[in-house]
């Protein structure tokens, strides 16, 4: 309709909308979209960017102006997410153009910002084509790809907020920058050959070489890389550490170098033909390869890979990646028959450290780690490593969320006040949550040094700027050294004005799963790690939990054993496999040892033993990544180990995934010390589970083992419920200063051995709790008095803990994995396969798993079941418990959008604080 038509439309027939968008629809295209929308529909007002999102003013004939409101959520550019369209009517102005604002600057406001996109295909064109002025130009993007989160430095997003403000545009770049009809139109960071960022190479420190810049740049590191070298090269997060891996040495110089003994490196290939040339890749994996978020996708090797097996030494697996920005496409470019097939392109730091950013710092941390470094002047003012992801039960799941995910928020179930939660120490992330946004924030590493606690602190002031969030509420682990609760805790002492909210680590992972899915009331949590502080004072990680985001109940959990020397038996399988040989078969346990492990050193042996009958510095773990530990020694894949995961991820690879058989196990409740509680919300009048001795040792859906599937000849133990000093650990079910203290402590603490009977032979109450002597100091972290346990700058709420958490009753059962062990030793002295063992004891966890459950729901009615914790990255045991598990006809709900190990941590604790705190 012509302009000069309109001026005769009624008035009436017109109106006037604003439209608020909440979402990313900052620098994905968003207002050139609108401005062309409304331009071609003929429609006057305007557009701009402001601190919550985008402001929208629109005016024509009232059926343009309904479909122009129609087409912006289903014509909406492919990396703009609309959460929120709020459509208001506002008076006629009689407006004759369309026209897109400058952005509107406020203090105050919370909008989401896009993380890093990978090279478009219109930019890769460009990129190849000779007859283009951005012909080979390593930083050509748009405003559908490029950098987005490793560039900005404030809100709203535009080119003065970010590290491109030093780089003034030129003439053409400026006229594309101001044209709304071009697809580079407010692309922040926009550039070219003459106005942009330059690369440059340059040896090491003391090593020959030539300073080259440019075209020349790229095509000397291309031939250093084929030639044996290992570059330091600058990406978009930070430095990657790269070299042929084809090439056996290269990839053993950069594993000497780099100190990393057997942790895998990640590979970046040219395309999609290339990876398959490598690895197998199925519809799934190649989506999620070629997506614009561009992870790490681990895949199944190929046999006839030209890889060194030294890039992921014992693993069937590959972490594969393909190029996500202009340069990494040029260093890849298939040019000759002597191209790189894969390039390793691991972090650029050492062992342990935050990957390096700027290039002076990588001058200086990489000078041993390196040959060469290929450099650029475009600062990085986010620091963002590579994320990995996997195809799990036909869906991708982050493991690493980082670049290409974080900062794109995850949406909440309900609305929480301005929160911010430090996660744990492995894995680290932190989380800053306001309404119903969670910006969870990039994978940082694991908080274990000053390096990485800088790093973290970095990443929450800039997070903070950011979103322009004032935390009233900061949440943390309950773990009392861990870095980051430490930090919260400084936090609260700055600022009285904080409500701490300490969680529990299991619950947290619990209410992530939860949140992620957008779950709310009670449910079965089944949660499965190497480590989490435990209210008792010992090592969790193989528990079964009910609630809801407010309060958890234990209801299950593997057996405690001993952790002889305490964190030394995390990295030293082996004495985990003596601990649990010594919990099957007792004090005569060493004979088996000397049959079936006489490759383990006798000296070690001993002092474990001692360890082992005396309790001294073995805190009590129901860990099941401890568990994994065990059984993968005692197979003899892994004694000690060089990373966290190595023994259980190699003895998932040494698994047949076509075996159906599996072991007997013990399923068992302790007697009660007390009447049951008041009847719960449930209608279930029995108390849970009060029967001696084993109530299953059944192995599921899984046939068909030849043995008993029951085990009757097991001696009927009976478990006495904990008992402690009373100044110490009162009875549950009675008013105590810990419980009413610290509402984190709120989970059942009953099912450990007497002192009497406790697995380390003392006698001691607290002994029995904490596996060590009174007085003994030397694991970190492990206290037993109610006085440590509470922790007091803890300033949640403290009422009562509500009835949603007692859903079951007072007497947790234990699953008890000494029958397991036991059969294991058995085949292994008839010699059967490792392969067949391994695969047998993961279907034996599953099995064991599906009836737990089956026992929560026979006293619950619950029939939706959560799967946390990094022991659930094992697609072995995921696949084996899904399937169990639904055939019983649960609804089972895992995480793919969050990693499920202690990645996804944070995002448990904003819910956990909000349910906690919400009502004050």
């Amino acid at each position: 309709m012509s302009d000069g038509h309109r001026e005769f439309i009624n008035a009436s027939e017109r109106e006037r909308l604003r439209i608020d968008v909440r979402g990313i629809v900052q620098g994905v295209g968003f207002r050139p979209f609108v401005f062309r929308l409304a331009s071609d529909l003929g429609l006057w007002g305007w557009v701009r960017n402001d601190a919550h999102g985008v402001i929208i003013e629109v005016e024509g004939p009232s059926q343009d102006v309904r479909g122009f409101t129609d087409a912006l959520s289903k014509q909406a550019p492919p990396l703009a997410t609309l959460d929120e369209v709020r459509v208001t009517s506002v008076p006629l102005t009689g407006a004759r153009a369309f026209v897109i604002q400058p952005s509107d600057i406020e203090r105050d406001g919370c909008v989401p910002i896009s993380p890093d996109i990978a090279t478009c295909d219109d930019c890769l064109r460009e990129l190849f084509d000779p007859a283009d002025r951005r012909h080979r130009y390593p930083f050509t993007n748009c405003t559908n790809c490029g950098p987005r989160l490793t560039i900005v430095e404030g809100v709203p997003y535009d080119r003065p907020r970010t590290t491109m403000k030093k780089f003034p545009l030129c003439p053409r770049c400026r006229a594309e920058y101001a044209n709304p009809r071009d697809r580079r139109f407010h692309a922040q960071p926009n550039a070219c050959p003459v106005c942009g960022p330059k690369p440059w190479l340059r040896p090491a420190s003391g090593l020959e070489g030539q300073f080259v810049e440019g075209e020349l740049a790229i095509m000397e590191a291309r031939r250093l890389l084929v030639g044996g070298a290992i570059l330091a090269m600058k990406g978009l997060g930070g430095f990657h550490l790269a070299c042929d891996a084809t090439n056996a040495r290269s990839v053993a110089t950069l594993r000497t170098r780099k100190g990393r003994v057997d942790k895998p490196f990640a590979l970046m290939v040219r395309d999609l033909e290339a990876a398959r040339r490598l690895c197998h890749v199925d519809d799934k994996e190649a989506s999620l390869l070629t997506s614009p978020r561009r992870p790490i996708v681990l895949l199944t090797r190929r046999e006839e890979s030209p890889v060194v097996p030294d890039v992921a030494p014992g693993l069937r697996r590959l972490g594969v990646m393909l190029p996500h920005t202009p340069l990494h496409h040029l260093i890849l470019e298939q040019r000759g028959v002597d191209d790189c097939v894969a390039l390793v392109m691991t972090s650029g730091n050492l062992s342990e450290e935050p990957i390096a950013i700027d290039n002076d710092e990588a001058l200086d941390r990489l000078e041993k780690l390196a040959d060469h470094f290929l450099l650029h002047d475009r600062d990085i003012g986010v620091r963002c490593d590579d994320s990995v992801a996997v195809v799990l039960d036909g869906r991708s799941a982050v493991i690493r969320r980082s670049r290409g995910y974080a900062p794109f928020p995850v949406h909440l179930p309900f609305d929480v006040r301005p929160t911010l939660s430090c996660g744990g120490e492995l894995k680290s992330t932190f989380c800053l949550a306001t309404d119903r946004y969670a910006f969870l924030s990039q994978h940082i590493g694991d908080l274990e040094n000053a390096e990485t606690l800088e790093s973290f602190e970095q990443g929450v002031e800039r997070y903070r700027e950011l979103f322009r969030l004032t935390p009233r509420v900061v949440a943390y682990d309950l773990h009392p050294d861990y870095l980051a609760s430490r930090y919260a805790r400084q936090l609260g002492q700055r600022d009285s004005s904080l409500r701490l909210v300490p969680v529990q680590h299991h619950h947290a992972h619990m209410a992530s799963c939860m949140a992620e899915n957008g779950l709310s009331g009670p449910m079965i949590g089944v949660i499965w790690d190497g480590t989490g502080y435990g209210p008792d004072g010992a090592v969790w990680g193989g528990e079964f939990l009910v609630g809801d985001y407010r309060d958890v109940e234990r209801v299950a959990h593997l057996s405690y054993v001993p952790m002889p020397g305490g964190d030394v038996s995390t990295r030293r399988p082996s004495r985990m496999t003596l601990s649990y040989l010594r919990q099957s078969f007792g004090p005569d346990y060493l004979g088996v040892v000397g049959e079936l492990l006489p490759r383990l050193d006798a000296v070690e042996v001993g002092v474990v033993d001692r360890l082992l009958a005396t309790g001294f510095n073995s805190p009590l773990t129901s860990s099941a990544g401890r568990l994994f530990d065990a059984v993968a020694a005692l197979l003899g894949v892994r004694d000690t180990v060089t990373y966290e995961g190595q023994a259980a991820i190699e003895l998932e690879m040494l698994a047949h995934e076509d075996e159906a058989g599996c072991y007997p196990f013990a399923l068992e409740a302790p007697l009660p010390s007390h009447p049951p509680e008041p009847e719960s919300l449930f209608s279930h009048s029995e108390p849970f589970s009060r029967h001696p001795g084993p109530l299953f040792c059944h192995p599921g859906p899984f046939s068909p083992h030849p043995g008993p599937l029951f085990c009757h000849s097991e001696p009927q133990r009976r478990i006495s419920p904990l008992v402690v000093p009373e100044e110490a650990s009162p009875q549950v079910g009675t008013p105590s200063s810990l419980q009413q203290g610290d509402p984190s402590l709120r989970l059942r603490m009953t099912g450990q051995r007497t002192g009497e009977e406790s697995m380390t032979g003392q006698s001691s109450a607290d002994e029995s709790v904490t596996g060590r002597k009174p007085g003994d100091e030397s694991m970190r972290g492990q206290r037993t008095d109610a006085e440590s346990l509470s922790d007091p700058t803890d300033r949640s709420d403290q009422s009562d803990r509500s009835d949603a958490c007692q859903l079951i009753g007072h007497c947790p059962l234990v699953l008890d994995m000494a029958p397991t062990i036991r059969a294991i030793v058995e085949e292994m002295r008839r010699s059967v396969d490792r392969a067949t063992i391994a695969a047998r004891f993961h279907n034996t966890l599953a099995g064991a798993i599906e009836q737990v459950c089956m026992r929560v729901h026979e006293r619950t009615g619950l029939e939706r079941v959560v799967l946390s914790g990094g022991v659930f990255q094992n697609r072995l045991l995921l696949h084996r418990t899904l399937a169990g598990l639904r055939a019983r006809g649960f609804q089972v709900f895992i995480q793919t959008a969050v990693p499920c190990n202690d990645g996804g941590l944070s995002l448990g604790q904003v819910v956990v604080a909000h349910a906690r705190t919400a009502e004050h």
